[in-house]
């Protein structure tokens, strides 16, 4: 059987059009893929390097000229202790707002649900439940674990390597390296658990719903619908 003129345009421009469209399809990446993505190291080194500068000059204005503090002061407990569950909610709060484009150029994407069964078992937040989908519900799951981990030796090297008490640059200096050292941990499983198929839709759906035409309203936009991705 053969196909007349016609058909066989028809059939090359079909062929054309797919193959022009296969680019755009999302890429799909495995969990190594993903964590060493573009978009996450530069998100990540972005939030080490923000999380040291942010607080330095900070703390240097409110607590410089003090001490010594106490190890179990509140100046020494308060950033051990939010420092966690602040950095989970804060540094992915507006995290989706470049997560678009870099899946557009090809640094961000998809991750099977597949992928991350065996991690859930560990990380329930990477998990199927339809709970998991909202992105500050994942949010606080990882902040609350990673309080557990990080806040027992954190006190711990404060009451018994630096203390018991700690001189204001001391404990200046703690402070900031501890916050720094968090989102080395909060942004690539903050933005896997973006990745993961169903949540990734979400992001795209909601996301998409706020691009606008003109940059600084799409900005705007963009950020209003993040936390709520």
């Amino acid at each position: 059987m053969t196909m007349d003129g016609g058909e066989e345009q028809d059939f090359i421009e079909d062929e054309k059009n797919d193959t022009e469209a296969e680019p755009n399809m999302a890429r799909q990446f495995t969990l190594r893929s993903l964590l060493l993505s573009k978009f996450v190291l530069g998100q990540t080194a972005f939030n080490v390097t923000a999380s040291f500068a942010g607080p330095l000059l900070c703390f240097a204005l409110i607590f410089g000229n003090g001490g010594p503090y106490a190890w179990n002061s509140g100046e020494v407990l308060g950033p051990i202790c939010a420092s966690p569950m602040a950095c989970s909610v804060l540094a992915l709060a507006f995290a989706p707002i470049g997560m678009t484009d870099a899946i557009g150029k090809g640094w961000y994407g998809p991750v099977a649900t597949t992928e991350v069964q065996c991690l859930a078992r560990v990380l329930p937040f990477l998990g199927s439940a339809p709970v998991w989908r909202f992105g500050v519900v994942r949010h606080l799951a990882l902040g609350a674990m990673l309080s557990c981990v990080a806040i027992p030796p954190a006190i711990c090297i404060a009451r018994y390597a630096l203390g018991p008490e700690l001189a204001a640059w001391t404990q200046i200096w703690f402070s900031i390296i501890y916050i720094s050292i968090l989102p080395l941990i909060v942004i690539p499983l903050g933005l896997l658990g973006f990745a993961v198929k169903p949540n990734l839709e979400r992001v795209e759906t909601m996301i998409g719903a706020a691009d606008d035409p003109r940059p600084l309203f799409q900005l705007i936009n963009r950020a209003a619908a993040s936390p709520r991705c």
